[in-house]
């Protein structure tokens, strides 16, 4: 029972924390035109502050984001429902083409509705007086990019940059360095450092100092890439130069941020000699706008395969430091020691110590009893390193926890789908796997996910041909998912060894 004001949806006493997890859980389901109804009554014209809020947050979007594109479907269909339009909005920030689109002339449709749209604001930074600002926006840019549309992507960065946004200049400057453009590239990369050394003068600027100083150090950065495929070797050894001196920042956050991007860029062992001094000071408490745990986390992304026990090790004790410091959601409490002890598990059985191995097992399934990602990454790994009696023995922990549980829990599919996946990849208790797979599957006939599992089962059960053909079906569903062809190439070509077998068996032998 959760009311409605008749005119704003939910209002921010009526909508409870819930709805956040009730959308989220849609939102996983691959079914964001569900949403509309967790948030809206039958006679609802408009969405809550709050409702809003979490309509932004479930799809990672800015809150400007939800209303802009709220405001661009009404134009688009006057007529329409509010909660059609609402719907379109949830589906468009999940990445899918909304009902109402026409393939062809939907998304330039939007792109103009956005592009004719101006917000009215209060801009505080100069005199409080009204001022008008384009709907589009940065995040807009990403969200056609996600749609497959980078022409769109890119006319909204060009728009952004002719209105004196520095970060979509910046952001076409590495879509042109990308494309190999590099003699473009380096001209909007001064541009951008010009632009920057004029707004600094600003004194409206100064509290955007460290994004400011972020921007030039990603300018710099793809200058000095743009001067190396240039051949300007003198060029390119100024500007690192520069960037590592701009790299010694006191800055912690500046820091903390240039190496995300350095980690994003693949230049993970510059992004680990940027953090490791950084841990040490986050540790102690002495750095200000960054957690230890941002960074413990950071520096395990950008060394995990070159130091990977150190990184652990930092991430460990950073989870350790968030129970005084850092609010997670409580899931967070067993998904993230689970992560630190599958690596120290992975360790343990690289170095075939396999007490430590064990004991790092017992800590993970006291953790998560059904493990999904170690059943599927570290068991194998477990037979293939002669372990089998422990490997199995773990098989049989898992497969008893999940049953314990599905015995309490029979509608629980996604456990369900999980415990049949870890048990098919090790060919352990096939025909309770295909029973859990054909659960998860018939309470959720429109997941592709249960389906490919069940097309694994069936495989592995010598059943090569339905399960070809529940991969294709899954392909009809979501052709974009790679995962399902690898899957579809791997049954065929079994399936075509096995039809030459068999032929050659049956064909006389001619010397």
């Amino acid at each position: 029972g959760v009311g409605h004001d008749g005119d704003s949806g939910l209002n921010d006493e009526e909508m409870p924390v819930a709805i956040l997890a009730s959308i989220r859980a849609v939102a996983r389901m691959n079914r964001p035109e569900w949403i509309g109804n967790l948030l809206l009554g039958p006679e609802d014209s408009g969405l809550s502050a709050r409702a809003q809020f979490f309509l932004a947050i479930s799809f990672d979007a800015k809150l400007e984001s939800v209303a802009a594109l709220i405001e661009a479907f009404t134009k688009m269909w006057p007529e329409s429902k509010f909660s059609e339009r609402v719907r379109d909005t949830a589906t468009f920030l999940a990445g899918k083409r909304p009902a109402s689109f026409d393939e062809r002339t939907g998304y330039p449709a939007l792109f103009r509705a956005l592009a004719d749209s101006k917000q009215v604001i209060r801009d505080y930074r100069r005199d409080g007086s009204f001022t008008t600002v384009p709907r589009l926006s940065l995040d807009i840019a990403r969200l056609f990019e996600l749609h497959g549309q980078p022409e769109l992507a890119k006319q909204a960065l060009m728009n952004l940059a002719l209105d004196g946004d520095i970060e979509a200049k910046l952001m076409l400057a590495e879509a042109e360095l990308k494309n190999g453009s590099a003699e473009q590239a380096s001209q909007l990369f001064r541009s951008v450092w010009d632009s920057l050394e004029t707004a600094g003068k600003s004194i409206l600027r100064l509290n955007q100092a460290d994004a400011d100083g972020l921007l030039a150090m990603r300018a710099i950065y793809g200058e000095a890439i743009a001067a190396k495929r240039l051949g300007d070797g003198e060029g390119e050894s100024e500007l690192t130069e520069l960037i590592q001196l701009m790299s010694c920042t006191p800055s912690a956050l500046l820091r903390n941020s240039f190496a995300e991007f350095l980690v994003q860029e693949g230049r993970d062992e510059a992004a680990g000699a940027i953090y490791e001094p950084l841990l040490r000071l986050a540790a102690f408490g002495a750095t200000e706008g960054v957690e230890f745990y941002s960074i413990a986390r950071n520096f395990d992304s950008a060394v995990s395969q070159t130091r990977p026990f150190d990184a652990a090790a930092a991430f460990d004790l950073a989870i350790a430091g968030t129970l005084e410091t850092t609010v997670f959601y409580p899931a967070a409490y067993v998904s993230l020691p689970s992560y630190v002890h599958r690596r120290m598990a992975t360790f343990a059985l690289e170095a075939k110590d396999e007490p430590a191995l064990r004991k790092q097992i017992d800590r993970l399934l006291k953790l998560d009893p059904v493990d999904i990602d170690f059943g599927e990454k570290v068991i194998e790994k477990m037979f293939q390193a002669k372990m089998d009696v422990l490997a199995t023995e773990t098989l049989e922990r898992i497969y008893q926890a999940g049953k314990l549980h599905l015995d309490q829990f029979p509608l629980d599919v996604g456990m369900s789908n999980n415990l049949a996946w870890v048990l098919a990849l090790s060919d352990y208790h096939m025909d309770e796997a295909l029973t859990y797979s054909r659960r998860a599957v018939f309470y959720s006939p429109e997941s592709t996910v249960y389906r490919d599992t069940l097309a694994e089962v069936l495989f592995r059960s010598g059943r090569v041909e339905e399960a070809i053909e529940l991969e294709k079906a899954c392909l009809l569903d979501d052709p974009a998912e790679w995962h399902v062809h690898e899957q579809l190439r791997r049954f065929t070509a079994s399936q075509n060894a096995s039809s030459d077998s068999e032929k050659r068996k049956k064909e006389p032998y001619n010397p």
